[in-house]
């Protein structure tokens, strides 16, 4: 087949096959820490950014990466 072929040698790096716990667990650490400020009426008191909460580079679907073709040409095959 004419297209059963990659165009471009970059691949998916991950450890599993979606990031909804590592988000789920790390939204629900913020909603609690910014409820707990705002139940001690803190209304000068600064927010936490939410990358304090779970770091995205640390979950489990990582993102992509290139790969040389000459040395693994298996992975040129859809």
């Amino acid at each position: 087949m004419s297209r059963s072929r990659r165009h471009t040698p970059i691949m998916g790096v991950t450890k599993g096959a979606s990031n909804k716990p590592d988000k789920v667990k790390a939204h629900r650490r913020e909603r609690t820490a910014v409820k707990a400020l705002l139940r001690r009426h803190q209304d000068d008191a600064l927010l936490p950014p939410s990358r304090a909460f779970g770091d995205p580079w640390d979950w489990v679907v990582e993102g992509k990466m290139r790969f040389d073709t000459e040395a693994f040409p298996k992975l040129m095959e859809k």
